[in-house]
Order: C-alpha cells, then sequence, then structure tokens
C-alpha cells in the first residue's frame, strides 16, 4: 500500500511538472509589443467535448464511444508579425488584431453525419493544398498537459513556419500536469481515433500521390504516433515524407517494441532532444527508472541499429538506424526545467534541411542521457522512498546545466577540427547525431 508520504512526494513531482511540461510557442514576442500578429488557419480534428466556442478536457464519448470526430477549421493569431505577401494569402492568411482573442475563430464542419463531415474536411484540406501551390501537409500531435487552444496556438507556430496547410489532432488532454496520469489514459483511448485519421490520411495520400507529409508530435503526443506504426505499415497510401519527435515522453523500450514495425520507405525520422529537459527524467522516476526515448537516445539508437525479427517468416528485418537523426536544442532550450518546443526549428529543418537563420548544425557525440535522467536510473535501485530520490534529482540538477555547459564547451573545442555537417548525413553506415548552436559564438 502506498504511503501518504509518498502520495504527497509523488504530488510535489506532478506540481513541479505543471510548471513546465506543456510546450511554449517559439520566438513569442515581448508583452510591450502592439504590434498585431497574423492570423493562420489551422485544419483540426478532435474526439475532445465541446466547451462552449471551444473544446474542454473531456472525452467527447465518456462511456459509449461511437468514435465520430468534431472536424472544422480554426483562424489562430500568432505572434509573428510582418507583411503577409501572395503567397501566404493563398494559404489563407490574414492580418490579426492589436490584441490575441483568448478562444480562436472556428469554421465547424457540421454538415451531418460523420462519414458527411469527414468527406468536407477532406475536401477543404484538398482545395488549401491546392491554393497554396506546393504540395506539403503538416500533422501535429500535442502533448500531455496541453488545452485545445494552447494546442491550437502550437499549431499556428508551425504553420506559420511551414508555410503549408496545417492539422492538427487534438486528443483531450486535461491541461495540468496534476491530472497526467488522466491524460494517459485519455490518449490511449484516443489511439483508434489517431488510427483511423491515418487511414483516412492514407486514402487522402493515395488519391494525391504527390503530397509530402510532415508529421510533429510533442511530449506525450508520440505515444499516438508510435503506437500507430503498425496503420502506417499496412496502409498502402500514407507516407509521412518526414516525422519528427520532439522531447518525446514514451519508455525507450516500448518506443523500440514499435519501431521494428515502421515501414522501410525513406521515411526520415528526427528526435529532437535536450540536456536541459529535466520533466523527462521526472516521468522517468516516476515509472521505475526505465528511460524515455527523448532522453536517452544513443544507447537507443544502437539498438535501432540491430536487426529485428519481422511479422513475416523469412522476411529479411530492416535496419532502421539510417533513417534516424538526433538534433541536441540544448541551446534553444532556455528554461532551467527544459521540454521547449522550438517550432522553428522543427518547421526549418523540414523545410529547408536546415536549423534556420543565425544557426548551424555541427556533430556531436553519443550520450547517455543528461545528468537528472542518469541520477534517476541510479538512484531508484538503491532506495525505496522515491521521495528521497526526487529531492536527490533536484540536488543534483542545480549542477547539471554547469555540467552540460562543459561538456557543450568540450564538443565546440573539437568542432574547431572537423567540418561542418549539413542537416542531410544520414546514411546507410549510422544515423546522425547534430547539436544545434548559434552561428556568433561557440556557446550560449
Amino acid at each position: 500500500m502506498i504511503s501518504l508520504k509518498r502520495l504527497s512526494c509523488l504530488s510535489a513531482m506532478l506540481i513541479m511538472l505543471a510548471w513546465a511540461i506543456a510546450p511554449q510557442p517559439a520566438m513569442a514576442k515581448s508583452k510591450s509589443e502592439k504590434a498585431p500578429g497574423i492570423v493562420v488557419p489551422i485544419f483540426y480534428l478532435t474526439d475532445r467535448d465541446k466547451d462552449g466556442d471551444s473544446f474542454g478536457p473531456a472525452r467527447k464519448y465518456p462511456i459509449e464511444c461511437l468514435h465520430q470526430m468534431d472536424y472544422g477549421i480554426g483562424y489562430v493569431q500568432v505572434d509573428e508579425t510582418g507583411a503577409i505577401d501572395e503567397a501566404h494569402k493563398k494559404l489563407g492568411w490574414e492580418q490579426g488584431e492589436e490584441k490575441a482573442p483568448k478562444i480562436c475563430r472556428k469554421d465547424r464542419i457540421e454538415k451531418g453525419e460523420d462519414p458527411e463531415n469527414k468527406a468536407e474536411f477532406f475536401a477543404r484540406l484538398e482545395k488549401a493544398i491546392e491554393d497554396s501551390g506546393d504540395n506539403r501537409v503538416c500533422i501535429f500531435v500535442h502533448g500531455a498537459a496541453d488545452p485545445f487552444e494552447d494546442a491550437m496556438y502550437d499549431a499556428g507556430g508551425l504553420a506559420y513556419y511551414m508555410e503549408c496547410p496545417t492539422i492538427i489532432y487534438s486528443w483531450p488532454s486535461v491541461g495540468t500536469i496534476s491530472a497526467y496520469h488522466i491524460d494517459e489514459g485519455n490518449c490511449e483511448w484516443s489511439q483508434e481515433h489517431y488510427n483511423t485519421f491515418m487511414s483516412d490520411m492514407g486514402a487522402f495520400a493515395a488519391k494525391h500521390p504527390h503530397i509530402k507529409i510532415t508529421l510533429v508530435a510533442h511530449s506525450m503526443g508520440t505515444r499516438l504516433v508510435a503506437r500507430s506504426t503498425a496503420v502506417l505499415k499496412h496502409s498502402k497510401g500514407v507516407h509521412a515524407h518526414d516525422i519528427a519527435l520532439v522531447s518525446p515522453d514514451i519508455d525507450a523500450g516500448t518506443f523500440m517494441h514499435y519501431v521494428k514495425h515502421h515501414h522501410n520507405r525513406g521515411t526520415k525520422v528526427r528526435l529532437y532532444v535536450s540536456r536541459r529537459d529535466k520533466v523527462l527524467s521526472y516521468t522517468q522516476l516516476l515509472y521505475g527508472g526505465y528511460y524515455r526515448i527523448g532522453e536517452e537516445v544513443g544507447p537507443v539508437l544502437e539498438m535501432v541499429s540491430q536487426d529485428h525479427h519481422t511479422s513475416v517468416a523469412g522476411a529479411k528485418a530492416p535496419k532502421m538506424r539510417s533513417k534516424f537523426e538526433k538534433i541536441d536544442y540544448t541551446e534553444l532550450d532556455t528554461k532551467w526545467i527544459g521540454h521547449h518546443f522550438p517550432t522553428s526549428l522543427v518547421a526549418n529543418m523540414s523545410r529547408d534541411q536546415g536549423p534556420g537563420p543565425g544557426l548551424k548544425l555541427v556533430p556531436e557525440i553519443v550520450t547517455d542521457g543528461n545528468n537528472s535522467s542518469r541520477y534517476a536510473k541510479w538512484r531508484f535501485g538503491k532506495i525505496n522512498n522515491i521521495g528521497s530520490a526526487f529531492k536527490g534529482m533536484l540536488k543534483r540538477d542545480k549542477d547539471s546545466d554547469d555540467k552540460s555547459d562543459a561538456v557543450t564547451a568540450k564538443a565546440d573545442s573539437d568542432d574547431n577540427n572537423t567540418s561542418e555537417t549539413s542537416a542531410s548525413t544520414g546514411n546507410e553506415e549510422g544515423s546522425s547525431c547534430l547539436r544545434v548552436v548559434f552561428e556568433d559564438s561557440k556557446s550560449h
């Protein structure tokens, strides 16, 4: 039986986690700036329950699930400002108001039953792609502790930097980390709906083979993506051109179980990680000290490079390592607790195969996780009181950033003896391990 002391310690961990787990929009403007932002359209589908003009934290179907989603287009005002050119107008961009509304304007698709609404949703998506003059589309799956409107804002940031039609799949996240385990249950409940959506995207892609799909998932949202790999494998049409897993909050071993199902069709999978990400270290501690894929990337990539038996007898097991690319964005992850969502970096890497203005990629040695994750792994096996482990982790976190900076300084020194590496350095021998740094200095 769990003691009250242990429960209080776990609660303290969740409160600390609540402060930082929700992704923060990249490159937001300061409050002092009054220039209106830009409004971008976001295609949405969700299995959340309706809540006034928005969607709430509850499941749409609390008892008997009818598997019918809500579809629509939300018009999200992002903080970025600037002129809207003809290309942007083709994407449906508009000038925003001086003060962005807390709840975005929505064009709900309510034609009738689910098949009719779904057909209208994809018809509008098809037109948006045609009007854009491009063949790209982005799909975003948010993480835990993310209310609908916050998730829409994150999707708006992606759409702004990707400059292509963007879809958000929004599952019923409660919006507070104190409900982390409720989010886990809701995420699992939403899996079949997400799988259906990916199958629908497969049918859409089969009719439009020229489109390139970028799939982006953050934190707990990566679980939906990982668990759908069997759907991706057996679908004839759906094929993501590239996949971005940002601070993925999924057990590393479990991730490996799903990875072997990933079909060998040339998809580039990028893992975005930060040595400052203590959120994943805390969730690691919640689950017995086992690593999350977002913190213990190095050894997992070594595992991925090994052959795995497939479900088909006698089939040749694919080597997966050449598909993976690790991007360490520690220098952009400015919060002490980490877990930042680097919107512009993810978009630039997908769209232009580079990190963006003012940044460059340099080679990095594969590591075995940050100080917090290594401590959680060591400490969990030494004591029975998880609260003591949490306190010990916080104590060591005080020195974590300094040690990370020392590693960065050493890597920067080594960079002087190596040539600069481009974003597309993946090869048949192994995956790329790269680090984002600022062009104008060795360390920040």
